[in-house]
């Protein structure tokens, strides 16, 4: 601790690594991404100085996390790394899970800076800024061969906690960490015009504007062919679980009304959105409500306020409904009675007509016609010698029957004439013959067309009934979330016991529509939502998932509740009964359905 107590702010103040979490000789290791952890209250003597007794191992090599928008930390980070006895790289937070840092023998630690916490020390209050010590791919799940509080109801080795004199705490570095390897949330692939631009319509209803020349190389040069647009979403927890994105805000996390991810590539090189070029994206939300748009910026992997999303009605999707309809209504309109043969004497007269624009009048192209509709319709259309100006045929009740409407305007209302005659189509000779033949493929392919067309009108009403607006200045992830804080949690401690390593689980909440992420198998403030229904799921080291229900993690805060010890925890147990193979994105989102 700093030697005089006038100091009113201690910029370094690093936390003291016990070394059962340094040598825990029976953990295994295995990739969890990056991850924290920190002593409870266990502080050094040495202000600025990274402990002495760190760093022995020669092949080890520190990773010293630099934080590009905060000069005066990294420069503090340069000194406290003079004092490390062992080797040490410069890392930015963006870059931490790129695959060199992935050889977890050589690189297993890391500095990490976090937010400042109050104390006292002799009658003085500081505010310190603490770098925690950490420990990359630590099994969660690890028993200590001393002082372990593991938690068991038979003696085996379910595992809790390592230690009680620690407080343990895993926290999500980097700006995707995927749970399972194998799996992930596909990108389309889209093909750009740099001479014109594009607009891009997804089933969603998403849809993307691209304007011309926009793209550019890391070193500024412009692109002008062989662009690929690579864009993905992700609405549901299920997308967002298995994409691994950070899903946390300051101290708070999120809740989405749907997220994107938008690249560019020449080949395997990325390209950025030139500066005075931008992207507007209306997106497809599931979602009502009032939510916020932010920024993933991968260099400190933080999200980024951007401001209030803007709501518009998906008009694309109902105007897309509309025309499917009408078009299913002409092909249903279309008489599946096999076609009339003229017979002697019938009276019979051609129209001239634009048959084949109407879909429910196609099959009559070649026919002529008669009057059916009654001996008197039949006398007044022998008697009319009107030459008229305009047409129009309309299907009646009956199946053959149609309306025909002769109208003539005149140059004065008065002589505005309007008649209407009862008419079926007829056929004669080889007409009727040609027609008949092919009368049964033709009605076969209006079914086929209104099947088709049904099928369409299900995609269509998949699309979202709303669209949350974007206008990109650069290429990368965008989200629309609200943090949880307008919910009402309870602050409660929890453990996750199992008798197999965790990777990491998720509180799911919130009617499946909320799900937070951990690592850490014990929480002393755990928040747990009292107004939802909630689950828990894991993911295991071996890709399996374990689950708990709704009904158990119900009874488990039941039991919490009945507790009447004064330091009391919920306790939920995995099971190995609990385990699910997960080979395809189904197997994962079923296993969540099932909760």
């Amino acid at each position: 601790m700093p030697k005089h107590p006038s100091e009113s702010i201690i910029k370094i103040h690093l936390i003291k690594i016990c070394f059962l979490l340094l040598l825990l000789p029976s953990c295994q290791f295995f990739g969890v991404g990056p991850i924290y952890m920190k002593a409870k209250k266990c502080y050094t003597k040495e202000n600025g100085n990274i402990p002495h007794n760190f760093g022995k191992n020669k092949e080890e090599v520190l990773m010293l996390i630099t934080n590009p928008s905060y000069k005066k930390y990294n420069r503090n980070l340069e000194r406290a790394a003079k004092n490390y006895e062992g080797k040490f790289e410069y890392v930015s937070n963006g870059t931490i899970d790129h695959d060199k840092y992935q050889d977890k023998t050589k690189y297993r630690y890391f500095f990490y800076y976090r937010n400042g916490e109050m104390a006292s020390i002799d009658g003085h209050t500081y505010y310190m800024k603490l770098f925690y010590i950490s420990l990359l791919f630590l099994s969660i799940g690890c028993q200590s061969e001393s002082n372990s509080n593991s938690a068991t109801n038979d003696g085996s080795d379910v595992v809790t906690e390592t230690n009680d004199s620690l407080s343990i705490y895993y926290k999500q570095i980097a700006a995707i960490d995927k749970p399972l390897t194998h799996l992930d949330i596909p990108f389309q692939e889209f093909d750009y015009n740099n001479n014109r631009g594009n607009t891009f319509q997804l089933e969603t209803g998403t849809r993307i504007q691209i304007p011309k020349n926009g793209f550019e190389d890391t070193d500024g040069n412009q692109i002008k062919k062989n662009i690929k647009i690579r864009y993905r979403e992700l609405h549901s927890i299920s997308d967002i679980m298995l994409s691994g994105i950070k899903m946390t805000y300051g101290d708070s996390d999120f809740e989405s009304a749907g997220m994107f991810e938008i690249r560019a590539f020449s080949g395997s090189n990325e390209l950025k959105l030139r500066d005075n070029k931008s992207i507007a994206i209306d997106m497809a939300s599931y979602r009502e409500g009032n939510f916020n748009s932010f920024y993933m910026n991968e260099g400190n992997a933080e999200w980024e306020l951007l401001g209030e999303s803007t709501i518009t009605a998906n008009q694309h999707k109902q105007e897309r409904l509309d025309l499917i309809d009408q078009s299913v209504n002409e092909l249903n309109q279309v008489c599946h009675i096999e076609p009339r043969e003229y017979q002697q004497g019938d009276l019979i007269f051609d129209l001239d007509y634009q048959l084949n624009t109407h879909r429910e009048l196609e099959l009559f192209n070649g026919a002529m016609w008669m009057i059916v509709g009654g001996k008197a319709e039949e006398e007044a259309f022998k008697k009319d010698r009107i030459v008229y100006d305009n047409m129009e045929i309309s299907p009646k009740d009956s199946c053959q029957d149609y309306e025909l409407t002769l109208r003539n305007n005149g140059k004065q209302k008065q002589d505005n004439i309007e008649k209407t005659y009862t008419v079926t189509p007829i056929w004669k000779g080889a007409e009727h013959k040609k027609m008949k033949k092919n009368f049964k493929e033709k009605i076969q392919s209006f079914r086929n067309e209104i099947k088709a067309f049904k099928k369409q009108r299900k995609i269509a009403q998949k699309e979202a009934d709303i669209l949350r607006s974007f206008k990109l200045k650069g290429m990368g992830i965008y989200n629309c979330d609200r943090t949880l804080d307008y919910l009402k949690l309870v602050t409660v401690g929890i453990v996750i016991s199992c008798k197999e390593k965790i990777k990491s689980w998720w509180y799911i909440t919130q009617g499946k529509q909320v799900a937070i992420k951990y690592y850490q198998m014990v929480d002393p403030n755990f928040k747990y939502n009292m107004n939802s229904r909630n689950s828990i799921m894991a993911v295991m080291s071996n890709g399996e998932v374990a689950t708990v229900s709704e009904e158990a993690f119900h009874k488990a805060y039941k039991d919490y509740l009945n507790d009447t010890r004064s330091e009391k925890q919920i306790q939920v147990e995995l099971t190995l009964e609990d385990l699910k193979p997960v080979e395809t994105y189904n197997d994962f989102a079923e296993a969540i359905t099932e909760l």
